[in-house]
């Protein structure tokens, strides 16, 4: 769900506790490296929140309610009053709690992940979080959305059922803030046209798996369902983090390569209206044949997903309803050419007489 005021991309995202090494602190993808211990000595960010929120009533925020942390403001509502962890319970939350985890997030995704580096916009200002439900006076009811706002700051929606303890959507709105922030203060970069939906939500979900890599797996019922169309079709949606986990394995194993950082560069080196696939063909300096070849060997790996990370992800694949997971493939049989890789299946559909239908095609293995 989208707001007016979060900016060009207001999607849905998750977070937990880190289990990667973090990429080498050299300078990355054109920005300045910046180091735990400089993030440590820098000075203290700023509030801001815009003066029109208050003026018209769209987030009618007083001091009272609110509480900060060193990367986040939090605000809320008068159904929560001036002790949230004592309101009703569909307004109950610990800001504390809240806090805690955020900037757990904030953490991983500047000092292990490398994300991007804490230099401009993301230094300057604490980003805010509306804990939405809890007023009033206010239409404000988004479940969990991330974005920015006025291309200065960053802001996070949660609702208090959101905001728990190891929430999937507390993980994954922090990653679509730190998508956001790839961009402002920069012309011609970033991924910002319509087109490039599915891959904010994609590239949100396999941000939020690097952090909580069994607590979720995006929506895989749609995904596993859906793997023959193109990769940006928006049916794929929260699903399509897979060919971003491609990206991470193969360039992970390739001498002097990390896939992580590769991610990275892709969302901090896109230029205004290229699509993510041009993006990675352009930094990684190959050409559309190779591109295809790679897009290829992807497709092979989604046939029973053998990913570095399977063991992760597969309790999710195999909860899933039978029929989402039926096997799709066709018997193939060896051919008198099957020492050169060659084999052939049978027609489908069968004849109306049910019986075997002649082979099709050889093809290779």
């Amino acid at each position: 769900m989208r707001r007016p005021w979060a900016g060009t991309a207001g999607f849905l995202t998750l977070l937990g506790t880190s289990v990667l090494p973090a990429p080498s602190a050299a300078a990355e993808h054109g920005r300045p490296a910046v180091s735990a211990a400089a993030s440590a000595s820098a000075p203290a960010k700023t509030v801001f929140v815009p003066e029109r929120w208050a003026r018209t009533g769209e987030v009618p925020w007083v001091k009272e309610r609110t509480k900060e942390s060193a990367n986040f403001i939090l605000l809320w509502g008068d159904r929560s009053g001036t002790d949230p962890e004592n309101a009703p319970a569909q307004y109950r939350f610990d800001p504390d709690g809240v806090l805690g985890q955020l900037e757990k997030l904030y953490s991983f995704h500047v000092d292990t992940m490398r994300f991007t580096p804490e230099t401009g916009l993301p230094a300057q200002h604490k980003i805010i979080v509306v804990v939405t439900t809890t007023w009033s006076d206010a239409p404000l009811d988004a479940w969990a959305t991330g974005g920015s706002t006025d291309g200065r700051v960053g802001v996070i929606n949660i609702a208090p059922g959101a905001a728990q303890p190891g929430s999937w959507g507390l993980a994954h709105e922090p990653a679509r803030v730190f998508q956001n922030y790839t961009f402002p203060g920069r012309p011609g970069y970033g991924f910002t046209h319509a087109s490039a939906g599915t891959f904010w939500e994609a590239s949100a979900e396999f941000m939020a798996m690097q952090v909580y890599p069994r607590t979720a797996a995006g929506d895989l019922t749609r995904f596993i369902r859906t793997e023959n169309l193109a990769y940006s079709s928006s049916r794929h949606h929260y699903g399509a983090w897979m060919l971003l986990q491609y990206i991470k394995d193969r360039d992970q194993y390739i001498k002097d390569r990390d896939g992580l950082a590769m991610f990275n560069r892709i969302w901090n080196e896109a230029r205004a209206g290229e699509h993510p696939l041009e993006v990675y063909r352009r930094i990684a300096g190959i050409d559309q044949a190779e591109l295809n070849r790679r897009v290829g060997e992807y497709a092979q790996h989604n046939v029973t997903w053998d990913y570095s990370n399977r063991a992760d992800f597969m309790p999710f694949v195999n909860r899933l309803y039978p029929f989402v997971t039926a096997y799709n493939g066709v018997a193939v049989e060896g051919t008198p050419t099957a020492a050169a890789g060659w084999t052939t299946g049978p027609m489908w559909p069968p004849p109306p007489t049910s019986a075997p239908g002649p082979p099709c095609t050889a093809m290779p293995r």
